[in-house]
């Protein structure tokens, strides 16, 4: 995991397995994560929805191939206190 250090992919820096349960330690992003910005039936202003797309693609343009996220979902992306 530390060979995807990419300044669009929180960074990594210990994983394990305790009492059956497998953890990971990351860089915090006080910013909180994208299912906390989103509104049940409400559509997001273009001023939101723009920067989130863009993280989506640059997402999936740091991964090598043979390496997967199987876990996409607005949860997982997550934001700088600056909105980034």
């Amino acid at each position: 995991m530390a060979s995807l250090a990419h300044p669009h992919v929180v960074a990594i820096h210990d994983a394990g397995r305790v009492q059956g349960h497998n953890y990971l330690v990351m860089e915090h992003m006080a910013g909180g994560s994208l299912r906390a910005r989103m509104k049940p039936g409400q559509p997001w202003p273009l001023h939101e929805a723009l920067p989130s797309s863009t993280a989506w693609r640059r997402r999936s343009a740091t991964f090598t191939p043979g390496v997967l996220h199987l876990d996409l979902k607005p949860e997982n992306i997550l934001y700088s206190p600056t909105g980034r």
